[in-house]
């Protein structure tokens, strides 16, 4: 077997490994229940969630101080990190349920382009793909890291204006999904099914 076959089968390898990723703190959510987090999370293949540990949930924002976190002023508009570190996601002080998926989905976007991507697709994202069009989002115009954390939440919440951006939109397809098909119309259903309320 040469080195080339031996690294494909250990890629192969790990797309097909499971994937644990822990949840914390859905249970206090009121727009969505731990469970259909879990079921979005199972929709999507499992190399997008390779190294991902924790999705953390807190009703109320935090702001980081100097030494420590402490609760975010009113003002405050930071509803979701990314840690690199601790290769976790923390969703915070969301205003609904269609905020909490977007803010999920764009942080989760994060994850896979600082730990998922190798650095010849992060690198053909952003000499080739990145400013071939315009950004897909105001937030998006920030940089090429937030354009395609912004790119993936759309896409998955399937935002029309991805139409526009046929480069963007291949480079989903082709590259971070590995063209594989995504049941998008069953998760969109779960992001936009309403909770139950007790």
């Amino acid at each position: 077997m040469s080195k080339r076959d031996d690294t494909l089968g250990q890629k192969a390898a790990l797309v097909d490994e499971s994937v644990h990723v822990s949840l914390w703190g859905f249970r206090r959510c009121l727009w969505a229940s731990p469970e259909a987090v879990a079921e979005v999370l199972e929709l999507l293949p499992r190399h997008l969630l390779s190294g991902l540990i924790h999705i953390r949930y807190l009703d109320t924002p935090l702001v980081p101080s100097t030494t420590t976190w402490v609760t975010a002023p009113r003002t405050s508009r930071l509803s979701g990190i990314y840690s690199q570190e601790d290769r976790s996601i923390l969703v915070q002080g969301v205003r609904d349920r269609d905020n909490l998926f977007h803010v999920l989905f764009h942080e989760l976007g994060h994850h896979i382009y600082f730990s998922v991507l190798d650095s010849v697709e992060k690198k053909a994202w952003v000499l080739d793909t990145w400013g071939s069009e315009d950004a897909v989002s105001a937030y998006g115009r920030r940089n090429a890291a937030e354009d395609f954390a912004e790119l993936f939440a759309l896409y998955l919440l399937g935002t029309s204006i991805l139409t526009d951006r046929p480069i963007k939109l291949n480079f989903m397809r082709r590259v971070v999904l590995r063209d594989k098909t995504l049941p998008l119309n069953a998760l969109r259903a779960i992001v936009s099914e309403s909770p139950e309320v007790e």
